[in-house]
């Protein structure tokens, strides 16, 4: 007989993965998945052993499941980081185009900054 707790982390997991996939606006993904991983974190406190052998086999199958969200979440980590990037970059080429001499100093040297 699996616990309840177990079998709740596996359902969470599942739905976890399944809001990753579903490609939904990525605000309402990101509420979501907030939610759930603070429900999930009340949750693991009361996951405790000792573990009869079908949980343990139960458990195998949950870190199965764990690495694919935690590979989902990497890959949704991942576009957020190019997004920021992307949008850094447009910042600093906006900055240069609407004030083109603002990197010059006042008394004509010319300092190289590339970045």
């Amino acid at each position: 007989m699996i616990r309840q707790e177990l079998a709740k982390w596996q359902e969470m997991t599942a739905e976890l993965t399944g809001i990753l996939k579903s490609g939904d606006e990525r605000e309402s993904v990101i509420e979501n998945v907030v939610e759930l991983l603070a429900a999930r974190e009340e949750l693991k406190g009361s996951i405790q052993g000792p573990f009869t052998p079908e949980e343990e086999l139960f458990g195998e199958q949950l870190v199965m499941g764990e690495s694919e969200l935690t590979n989902l979440m990497a890959q949704l980590q991942d576009v957020i980081k190019g997004d920021l990037s992307r949008a850094k970059k447009a910042k600093v080429n906006m900055n240069s185009y609407t004030n083109p001499y603002g990197g010059f100093s006042p008394d004509g040297t010319y300092y190289d900054q590339r970045k």
